[in-house]
Formats: C-alpha cells, structure tokens, sequence
C-alpha cells in the first residue's frame, strides 16, 4: 500500500468541494482561499477576489497580500484540535481577523479573513483553507454608531 502524505487525500477533496461549489460564492462578497505556507502563495483562490480587492489570484501571489494590508486586527480564537487519523497526527488552528486593505483601485476595504491552519507535529504550519468578506459596510456602521452614542453622551 503507497503511503500518503499526511492529510493530502482530505485536503484535496476539501478543496474538490470548495471549487465545485464555489458558485455558491459567485456574486457574493466571499473569496473562498488555500494559502500555502511553505511556498507563500496562494493554491487555490475563487475569482471573487478581483471585484474584492481589484487584484487576481496571480497578482496577489507576485505582490503578496501584505502589500495590501495597511492595518490587522487579530482576535484569535485560541482554539486547537488534534486530528489523529492513520497518518500522524496534526493540529488545526483557527484564526480570525480584519485587515484594512488598499484596492488596486486606491479604495480601502476592511476584509475578515476567517481560517483555519493546518499544522504538522514539529510545529510547521502546512496550509491555511479560509474565507475572506468585505466587511467594510458593517465598519462603517459601526463607526457610526459610536459616533452617534459619543453625540449622545
């Protein structure tokens, strides 16, 4: 029997999944990602990001997203789960955070990027399957509403 490397087989079909219904994703605000930790490039990205961000999947991968990224914040979850099959076993991380990102076209966007790490038994992060939103009309509505509660005040 031909050993596997350490959940490829699932991540391949997570991804299979993840491109064929990412019509669900289609005209949404939602940019469904694979990002590759030891290459630093982005294996699979929906189409979603060039109305998004106003760059492609190539462009993003030459540049590098944090180019783009002119402010984070990160609220970690500090979850963590041990995923033990017949390979190795591993660790799976979430993250969550904003960025204030530059568009192509100069405009900011605040982004989430909701994600999850894959991480082997020596600490190394493998891969990180996520999604990231334009959240940006909900920041400014939050912004008004402090604004509106600091007039009130």
């Amino acid at each position: 029997m031909k050993k596997k490397n350490p959940g490829t087989s699932a991540q391949d079909s997570f991804l299979r999944t993840l491109q064929s219904r990412s019509f669900a994703f289609s005209n949404s605000d939602k940019v469904v990602y694979n990002f590759n930790h030891g290459s630093k490039k982005y294996d699979y990205m929906s189409t979603d990001i060039i109305p998004l961000t106003g760059y492609t999947k190539e462009e993003l991968n030459k540049l590098g997203i944090k180019k783009i990224i002119k402010e984070i914040i990160v609220d970690n979850l500090d979850r963590q789960e041990t995923i033990t099959s017949t390979s190795e076993p591993e660790v799976v991380e979430d993250y969550f955070a904003k960025y204030l990102i530059t568009t192509k076209a100069g405009e900011l966007k605040w982004i989430e990027d909701n994600s999850f790490t894959r991480i082997d038994v020596q600490g190394k992060r493998l891969n990180s399957i996520g999604v990231l939103r334009d959240v940006t009309a909900l920041h400014k509505f939050i912004n008004q509403l402090h604004e509106e509660k600091n007039r009130l005040d």
